[in-house]
């Protein structure tokens, strides 16, 4: 604190303030003006022996001995909120009836779809998907990082049972045909919890999808989505996939590709 420069007024009063048992500092100003500084500062006078500190820095930028210091995790703290959101707007049957109205035709065309067998804390959309006359393919994980999509639907109607996979959900048979290349006419639904303003998805942090992200980069890859889970406050990371469309029970958008 001695090397800041602060007026010995303004020195005095911080020192006061760190000797206080309980209460808020906020420290502001523009960038460049020595906030994040000062904030350190002041931790290093108080990191005596006698003190265990904790911190929550989103970033940390210094590394300080003695202080136990954590990183806000963005997608950690939205995907708390969304599951609340989720958890809300699957109990409510005409939020959920809306969006799978809206839904209705942006699966239109000619393409194959590549859906999902929902857990219980996602909306099923497996019947609308089936009467859509398409091929119809679902996930099979075949090993603990990878997955496929195998056929369970065509002509309206189910040509390939399912059986319960490793995370609890139904999944097709591993004598099903496999998906081959997909085109610009293939939609795929992406189970997502939210995305952000960019349409960055929001995954559940398997890895699942983001590994198979290659695959379907020519694919048209849409989510439905409680309209509160569009535009979380998460920075994109590169292994994130965007989505090109997003159907919520207010309305549907498109993020242009």
């Amino acid at each position: 604190m001695e090397e800041l420069g602060f007026m010995w007024t303004s020195k005095r009063q911080i020192e006061k303030s760190l000797s206080k048992t309980n209460g808020t500092i906020l420290v502001t100003g523009p960038t460049g003006s020595g906030k994040t500084t000062t904030l350190y500062s002041m931790l290093t006078s108080l990191n005596t022996p006698d003190r265990k500190i904790i911190t929550l820095e989103d970033p940390i930028e210094y590394e300080l001995p003695g202080v136990v210091q954590s990183e806000v995790d963005e997608k950690k703290n939205c995907r708390v909120q969304a599951k609340k959101i989720w958890s809300e707007f699957l109990h409510d049957s005409s939020r959920t009836s809306r969006a799978i109205s809206n839904l209705r035709p942006v699966l239109d065309g000619t393409g194959r779809i590549l859906g999902t067998s929902p857990l219980e804390d996602e909306i099923d959309i497996l019947e609308l998907l089936v009467h859509t006359g398409r091929e119809v393919y679902l996930p099979r994980v075949l090993s603990e990082t990878e997955m496929n999509f195998f056929l369970y639907a065509r002509d309206s109607r189910i040509v390939m049972p399912l059986e319960r996979g490793p995370f609890g959900t139904m999944q097709p048979s591993s004598s099903a045909p496999q998906i081959q290349a997909l085109t610009e006419e293939d939609k795929i639904l992406i189970p997502s919890l939210g995305c952000n303003a960019e349409f960055f998805r929001l995954g559940r942090g398997g890895g699942y999808y983001d590994r198979w992200r290659e695959h379907m980069i020519i694919a048209q890859k849409i989510a439905i989505l409680p309209s509160e889970t569009v535009s979380l406050s998460f920075q994109k990371e590169s292994h994130d996939m965007r989505l090109d469309t997003v159907v919520t029970e207010n309305d549907v958008q498109h993020a242009g590709r």
